[in-house]
């Protein structure tokens, strides 16, 4: 598609996001901006958990166009596109940059493999501009795709934010088994706080649309992640009723403080699951 989409922010961000090439959405006519489809809806309420406004972030991509069928930018297509995006880079002189995803962490850093790299601080150079901080993390489609990444995305994002993580060892699990989802049960219930948000394919819970993930955390720096409603079925339906009779336990819990990101929100959804929970804060 040749409809090209550079990038939207304000021409002195100081923190600019760069993702990899435009979508179906975000090409369209009354759009026009990148991450406008469910992977920056996702990105969205991140942004908004770790209080960043969008509105001060410039928010690009990698190539300007949409590939064909949604594939993966080529080298070539990447390499035509470079000099959009230096241009981008050099006209904003943003103090940091992060790369969401390969595609991204490649054209601007030059290594493979967003797995090994996250995380990673790398500098860009560009003639008459001050050096750049780069970092990378996973892309928000692959998170969404992928929930028990969500507590990296969100601590990779809160760093790039600015929030003061050095001294916060941090231990993120994702739950994939009932015997590692009961352990996770037990402390939480002995825990004196515990905070918890929820992900969701849309914003009404009376549309069908499925849970993707609950995020539960009893301190700084320790959380877990629980996929919930997965189209390839990682619970059985009596595991998944299990896991939901389990988190009203924790989430009713007279004993502890229940705090979420918003509870107004989450708490309806999980009512529609007939878990009765509560929230302090």
């Amino acid at each position: 598609d040749l409809r090209c989409l550079v990038g939207v922010g304000p021409r002195d961000a100081e923190l600019m996001l760069i993702g990899e090439a435009p979508g179906r959405r975000e090409i369209q006519p009354d759009v026009r901006r990148p991450f406008a489809g469910p992977a920056g809806q996702y990105l969205d309420k991140i942004l908004e958990n770790i209080g960043l406004d969008r509105d001060e972030i410039y928010i690009t991509n990698v190539i300007c166009c949409k590939p064909p069928h949604n594939d993966d930018p080529t080298p070539s297509q990447i390499s035509a596109c470079k000099p959009f995006l230096d241009a981008q880079i050099t006209t904003v002189k943003p103090k940091k940059i992060m790369a969401l995803g390969g595609i991204a962490l490649k054209a601007l850093t030059g290594r493979s493999g967003i797995a090994k790299h996250r995380g990673k601080l790398f500098t860009l150079t560009y003639d008459n501009i001050p050096p750049i901080e780069v970092t990378a993390s996973f892309h928000p489609a692959y998170v969404r795709r992928s929930p028990g990444y969500y507590p990296v995305l969100f601590t990779d994002l809160l760093r790039f934010k600015g929030g003061n993580l050095k001294n916060i060892e941090t231990h993120y699990q994702p739950i994939e088994a009932m015997t590692t989802f009961k352990t996770m049960i037990r402390e939480l219930l002995a825990s004196p706080e515990v905070s918890f948000d929820i992900e969701t394919e849309r914003l009404d819970p009376w549309t069908g649309a499925k849970i993707i993930c609950i995020g539960l955390s009893n301190k700084p720096g320790r959380a877990w992640c629980i996929p919930l409603e997965q189209p390839w079925g990682l619970w059985s339906e009596k595991e998944l009723a299990d896991i939901y009779r389990l988190l009203e336990a924790v989430l009713s819990n007279p004993r502890t403080r229940v705090i979420a990101f918003f509870s107004l929100f989450d708490l309806k959804w999980l009512w529609t699951r007939n878990i009765l929970a509560r929230c302090d804060v």
